[in-house]
């Protein structure tokens, strides 16, 4: 049986946020899943470093609500500036909206499919300079087209060890910043 506690968490540089939670003891195989998922949104419970002059602007795409939430908070605490979208015209129009740094694109959407996303971004003048990072459960082989496409590179969901907390992802996503000459959150500084 799962119970549920709600945390509600404000802080600066993070917007207001409600999310129910599944308590520590799953009954099925999903509950376990999502448990596992959790640890990866409250691994690195640090405070927000509040005095980044600019902080790196994110747009997350994921169509997983779950894993969107849990990636949105892990990136928020890491020192992130994040917003999301669940789905390829949301993407579209949040990506013109808010111009972000970095795109963490799915490639498995609802509504338009990522790679048609991608192609939509890079043919925009408005987008067509924000880096684009594939955050996708789909093979590297897919890798070399869509850099072909635009990509800037291509995180592997299960390479991630998402299951074991978003050390490495954070880890992985700092390197990609860095690469693109943005600012890496205090917190991440020492993350190679």
């Amino acid at each position: 049986m799962i119970k549920s506690r709600r945390f509600t968490r404000a802080a600066e540089g993070v917007r207001r946020s409600t999310m129910t939670l599944p308590s520590v003891r799953p009954a099925h195989k999903k509950s376990l899943i999502q448990l596992t998922l959790m640890r990866c949104s409250f691994s690195s419970m640090l405070p927000i470093n509040p005095t980044v002059g600019h902080m790196t602007k994110i747009l997350l795409v994921d169509d997983s609500k779950f894993l969107r939430l849990a990636t949105e908070r892990s990136l928020a605490r890491a020192g992130y500036s994040v917003s999301t979208a669940s789905d390829g015209e949301q993407a579209l129009r949040l990506a013109r909206e808010t111009v972000p740094d970095l795109i963490l694109l799915d490639m498995l959407l609802p509504k338009m499919t990522g790679p048609d996303v991608l192609k939509a971004l890079k043919s925009d003048p408005v987008t067509a300079g924000i880096a684009v990072v594939v955050f996708t459960g789909l093979s590297q082989k897919n890798a070399a087209r869509l850099e072909k496409d635009g990509a800037f590179a291509f995180l592997e969901k299960s390479e991630m060890d998402l299951d074991k907390g978003c050390e490495r992802f954070l880890g992985a996503l700092a390197h990609i910043v860095r690469k693109l000459n943005l600012e890496v959150p205090d917190t991440m500084a020492a993350t190679k």
